[in-house]
Parts: C-alpha cells; sequence; structure tokens
C-alpha cells in the first residue's frame, strides 16, 4: 500500500493563534507589549521564538527567558485549543483514505498525549493511519530516520525542518507556505523548485488526486 506523510503545525492545522498569543500573554504578564502580526511574519521569516521577541524590542536575556517558557507551555492543552484545521484537509485526508493510501503523520511534538487529545479534537484521529511524534534535538534528522523506513511517495510540510527530513531520506517534499514558513523563505534559504512549493495542503492534495490514473474498473 502506497503512503503519503504530512507534517502537521503549519501544515495541517493553523497554530498562528497559539504560537503568537502565548508569546502575547507571557510578554504582559512580564511588563511587555509586543505586535503579535509582527511576532507571526518574524516567525514566517525564519526567526526563533527568541530572535523574534527580540526584534519586537525585548532585551536578550528577556527574550531568551521568555521563549523557554513559551516552549514549555505551547503544547499545553488550553493552547492547542486555538489551532484550527486548515479548509478542505478533512475532505481531502479522507479522500486520500478511500483510495487506500496509507495517511502518516509526522511532527515535531515533546507532548505525545497531548498531540492525541488534539487531533481528536479537530477530528483528524479518524483520517490517519500512524501517528509518529519526534521532540528536539535533532528533529529534522529524526523526521529523516523516520520518512526512510516508510518510504512514502510524498512528504508534505511547512519547514525547512521537514523540506531537509525529506532530502535525507530521498523522499519526494512538497512544500506549503501558509504555514510556519513564506514563500520568500523558502526561496531565499532552500535550494527548493518552485514547482515543489504550493500555497497550502489542500492545494498539494488536490494537485496529486488530479494527477492519479483512474483506476481500472
Amino acid at each position: 500500500m502506497k503512503s503519503i506523510v504530512f507534517d502537521l503545525d503549519g501544515t495541517l492545522i493553523d497554530c498562528k493563534q497559539r504560537h503568537s498569543l502565548l508569546a502575547d500573554s507571557l510578554c504582559r504578564a512580564a511588563g511587555y507589549l509586543i505586535n503579535t502580526e509582527k511576532f507571526w511574519l518574524s516567525k514566517r521569516s525564519g526567526a526563533s521564538t527568541s530572535l523574534a521577541l527580540k526584534l519586537q524590542g525585548l532585551s536578550s536575556e528577556s527574550a531568551s527567558s521568555i521563549s523557554k517558557i513559551w516552549a514549555h507551555q505551547v503544547e499545553q492543552d488550553v493552547w492547542l485549543r486555538m489551532d484550527r484545521v486548515f479548509p478542505l484537509v478533512k475532505t481531502l485526508l479522507r479522500q486520500l483514505s478511500n483510495l487506500d493510501y496509507d495517511i502518516y503523520l509526522l511532527t515535531g511534538r515533546t507532548d505525545e498525549r497531548a498531540l492525541l487529545r488534539q487531533l481528536h479534537w479537530l477530528l483528524l484521529d479518524r483520517h490517519i493511519h500512524k501517528v509518529i511524534s519526534v521532540a528536539h534535538p535533532n528533529v529534522s534528522s529524526k523526521k529523516a530516520m523516520h520518512l526512510s523506513q516508510i518510504s512514502p511517495i510524498l512528504f508534505i510540510g511547512d519547514s525547512e525542518v521537514d523540506a531537509l527530513a525529506a532530502f535525507s531520506a530521498n523522499v519526494p517534499f512538497a512544500g506549503v507556505v501558509n504555514g510556519q514558513r513564506s514563500l520568500s523563505f523558502f526561496l531565499n534559504n532552500m535550494y527548493v523548485e518552485v514547482s515543489m512549493l504550493r500555497l497550502n495542503v489542500a492545494s498539494v492534495i488536490q494537485s496529486f488526486l488530479h494527477e492519479i490514473p483512474p483506476r481500472e474498473a
């Protein structure tokens, strides 16, 4: 059976509110005000959480301290509840499943129980054959190892971590640019051809489904 592997954050689900509002909440508690839109744009341009906060005027020490708390809390249920599935994702995943494709989720999460709870809330668990979570550090190399074992026909992700993992595992990659990294980031920082990039995961799957030859009666 053929397999397709998906990243989660920024690929299947929109995590902008969770990432941005958590940063805003922590900064306010520490006496700082930030522009959440600029924070998210900095992240999409490749900045770490700490650097995105420094670009808002926080000192290196404050940005580092807050980013560590941010990393500790970002997978808590109260913040995970803010994520939303991107449009058409569930419908298109169901179509792939109906065509007998095994759907894998390969994501850089630390709390696997929280991840499984979230997939259940979002009604994504019914479409996924297997969930694999890999924690920091070396997320890209860990993803590459799993991709090599699965040997999918396609890996869809939204960051340089995903692209590097796919390249290392010699797996075809499709990047989406409406998630945690922008189109300009991919083009300026990665050896990724424009033909490998799409606006969102729905456009990737729709294109993929269109290219599948009809099955014999």
